[in-house]
C-alpha cells in the first residue's frame, strides 16, 4: 500500500526546510530517490515535482520531495545553509532506515546548491557517520551566477540580492579529484518564465 509522509521537519522550525516522503508498505530498506525542485532560488515548490513519483514507485523507490525558502525571503547563502541542513538529515535517516542506495536529483538552481554538498570541507565534517550518495543528479544545472544576477528574467529587481563580487564566490563547481562527473545537456529543453513569478 502507498504511504506518505507530509512536511517532515528537516531544518528550522518556522520555514520551508520540509520534505514529503513517500513510499510502498515500508521504509526499511526501500531505495531513497530525493528530489529537490528549481525555480532560479525565487519560485516553485514541492508541490509541482511529482510527475517522476509514480514510476519511481513502481520501481520501489521511496521518493522524497524536498522544499526549501524562496529568495527573496531569504539569501542565497542561507539557501547553501538549507541544503547542507537536508543533506545531515539526509544521513540521519539513512542510519535509520538502511536504504539499498541513495540518490539525489537537483534541477535548475538547486543542481548548482547541490554541489554546495561535495564541498571537502563539509564532507569531513560528516565523518565517522557518512552515508555514502550513490547517485547525484544535476538537471539543467545553473552554475554560473557572473551572468545571470543581471538578467531580468530570473533576477528581477535583483529578488537574488546579488552584486558582482557575491555573484563571483557562490559558483559551486568544488568538486573532489577522486569522484567521476557525468554531466548531460538537452538541446531542447522546455523554457519557461519564471521572471514573473
Amino acid at each position: 500500500s502507498l504511504l506518505f509522509r507530509e512536511n517532515v521537519l528537516y531544518g528550522g522550525l518556522n520555514d520551508k526546510q520540509l520534505v514529503d516522503i513517500i513510499y510502498n508498505d515500508s521504509e526499511l530498506g526501500s531505495p531513497i530517490f530525493a528530489y529537490i525542485h528549481g525555480g532560479y532560488w525565487a519560485s516553485l515548490g514541492k508541490s509541482s515535482s511529482g510527475t517522476f513519483v509514480g514510476p519511481l514507485l513502481e520501481q520501489g523507490y521511496r521518493v522524497l520531495l524536498v522544499d526549501y525558502d524562496l529568495c527573496p525571503t531569504v539569501t542565497l547563502e542561507q539557501l547553501c545553509e538549507q541544503i547542507r541542513n537536508f543533506f545531515k538529515w539526509l544521513q540521519h535517516c539513512a542510519k535509520e532506515t538502511q536504504p539499498s542506495s541513495t540518490s539525489i536529483c537537483g534541477h535548475s538552481a538547486r543542481a548548482h546548491l547541490l554541489c554546495q554538498i561535495f564541498n571537502e570541507d563539509f564532507l569531513r565534517q560528516q565523518q565517522p557517520e557518512f552515508y555514502a550518495i550513490n547517485h547525484l543528479f544535476l538537471i539543467s544545472g545553473v552554475y554560473n551566477l557572473r551572468e545571470l544576477w543581471q538578467l531580468t528574467c530570473c533576477n528581477e529587481n535583483n529578488k537574488l540580492g546579488l552584486d558582482a563580487v557575491r555573484a563571483e564566490h557562490l559558483p559551486p563547481l568544488c568538486w573532489p579529484d577522486n569522484k567521476k562527473l557525468l554531466l548531460l545537456h538537452n538541446k531542447h529543453d522546455l523554457r519557461r518564465n519564471y521572471g514573473g513569478r
